[in-house]
């Protein structure tokens, strides 16, 4: 099982709809995660910036599924309103790199 880390940062005035979409992800949204297998995802929250956690099995299979889901993509296409993009890269998210875990 691996465990991911992603950094994100909210774009000044998203916090609330960001915040309110996530208080009611659609059930669609959902399943698909489940079935690329992420599984005890969470994101929290510290004034603009916010910090996700998931464990998958394996990363690549659910890269796959995601990236074949129009589900997922209508999904991060409306998050991009809400979160800051890198204007040199057009990234939004930063995987963290594990430094320390105890089991």
């Amino acid at each position: 099982m691996e465990r991911k880390g992603i950094l994100m940062r909210l774009r000044e005035g998203g916090g609330e709809m960001y915040e309110k979409y996530h208080a009611e992800v659609w059930p669609e949204m959902l399943a698909i995660l489940k079935k690329a297998g992420i599984e005890n995802y969470s994101i929290w929250r510290e004034g603009d910036l916010l910090f996700a956690y998931y464990e998958v099995e394996d990363m690549q299979k659910a890269s796959e599924i995601l990236g074949g889901s129009s589900v997922h993509d209508e999904w991060r296409k409306l998050m991009r309103d809400y979160l800051w993009e890198d204007p040199t890269t057009g990234q939004n998210e930063w995987f963290m790199k594990e430094v320390f875990y105890l089991k």
